[in-house]
């Protein structure tokens, strides 16, 4: 039954608050992912027994922990959930239509703490007035935001229409990135169907604010054969869209500009450090290449520890698999225009990854990564960013979280 905005404001007005009760959403209930899901898994941790734990989804998830009860996204269940609920955690701009109580807590986990692409008030002339209106009420409902370095919490303070209190900690997301575990990049290689034997190129573009994609694609063969002479193994690549485009993938997919042939397995093996010079890969002999869509998957983050290279362009993801220390790439051929319409927080140029605007240029920093180089240089920008991230947010907002519970804070 959907939720009409009138229903959901009434239905729920006389709902008394359950003062152990965590209401999760993650991308407008797009899955059980992003920061929402390690704080989730850091409070059952720390006090299974003691909170109802709600996460408000749009398909049921198998895979989600059973003492987190699923609620279907946008039902009068899930407005109920909402309304009684002592404590909300999100990671996007919600429209719940349940007006928040005296009483109820807020922390807004944003999806994203570090890019070149601006945001919120930033874009204000891109952005419709409903989003806006949304926006602005989300802040003015939170009652904590949280980020892990200086650059980005000052946007958060100048752009973000909100002047309450930013928590500095990790992100709850990137523990699993920092404490890099091997069960969770296996998981994730299992449900790709992809062995240890094959190396997985995750190309990641982020939306378009026209909704364009012909810039997205490019050479997937002659980029495969790249892969392999540089890094030694046959790829296969992975397409992960931004939430704002996934519906778009399949479309994506057939499009002339994705060519679906790859390398044969090659004796190659370069160096960890420095590969071959600069050289083209059309004499390399091909075969079918898979390609697989992993827009929707639910975890972000499981996909980067299953990942050895990334591709992306302006997206966040590049910085939070620099996390990872390994091999990241930007493919930009839209710079100009997106420059133009949306402009850039810091150059391109800054970013701890090798720039291309054309396929040439990526595959020849393919073939000439250093990874001594691309290593310091991760290491020079997190800092000019003041980067403070210790791998453990998701116990610290956990921990917040039941401070605010037990009535400590």
């Amino acid at each position: 039954m959907a939720c009409s905005g009138l229903l959901a404001r009434v239905l729920p007005s006389s709902q008394h608050i359950q003062p152990h009760k965590v209401v999760f959403s993650a991308y407008r209930g797009g899955g059980y992912g992003c920061n929402p899901k390690y704080v989730a898994e850091a409070l059952l941790r720390l006090a299974k027994d003691k909170l109802d734990l709600v996460w408000l989804t749009r398909e049921h998830d198998p895979s989600m922990p059973p003492e987190i009860r699923q609620v279907k996204w946008g039902s009068v269940a899930a407005a109920r959930e909402w309304a009684t609920a002592r404590v909300w955690v999100d990671n996007v701009r919600t429209r719940r239509h349940v007006a928040k109580k005296p009483g109820q807590f807020y922390v807004q986990t944003w999806h994203g703490c570090l890019s070149p692409k601006p945001l919120e008030a930033d874009i204000e002339p891109l952005l419709s007035q409903t989003y806006i209106r949304g926006a602005k009420q989300d802040s003015k409902d939170a009652d904590l935001f949280i980020c892990n370095n200086v650059f980005f919490e000052e946007k958060m303070r100048s752009s973000f229409w909100y002047d309450g209190p930013i928590l500095r900690c990790g992100l709850p997301r990137n523990t699993v990135l920092i404490n890099s575990s091997p069960d969770v990049r296996a998981k994730a290689r299992a449900e790709l169907g992809v062995s240890e034997q094959v190396g997985i190129c995750l190309f990641a573009p982020t939306f378009r604010d026209d909704g364009e994609n012909n810039s997205f694609g490019f050479r997937l063969d002659e980029c495969a054969c790249v892969l392999q002479q540089r890094f030694g193994m046959p790829f296969v690549f992975v397409l992960r869209l931004h939430p704002n485009a996934a519906a778009q993938s399949s479309e994506l997919l057939v499009t002339d500009a994705m060519q679906t042939t790859a390398p044969q397995t090659s004796s190659a093996q370069p160096s960890a450090t420095q590969g071959p010079t600069q050289a083209s890969a059309a004499h390399a002999s091909t075969a079918p290449v898979s390609i697989i869509d992993a827009s929707h998957y639910a975890d972000p983050m499981e996909l980067l520890c299953a990942t050895d290279v990334v591709i992306s362009d302006y997206s966040s993801m590049l910085e939070d698999f620099a996390l990872l220390g390994r091999p990241g790439f930007q493919f930009v051929p839209n710079a100009k225009q997106f420059e133009s319409t949306r402009g850039f927080y810091y150059p391109l140029e800054s970013r701890p990854f090798p720039l291309a605007y054309t396929e040439e240029e990526l595959f020849n920093a393919i073939l000439s990564y250093d990874e001594t180089r691309w290593s310091a240089k991760r290491d020079e920008f997190f800092a000019s960013i003041g980067f403070d991230d210790d791998g453990y947010g998701d116990e610290v907002v956990a921990k917040l979280i039941l401070d605010v519970l037990e009535g400590r804070k």
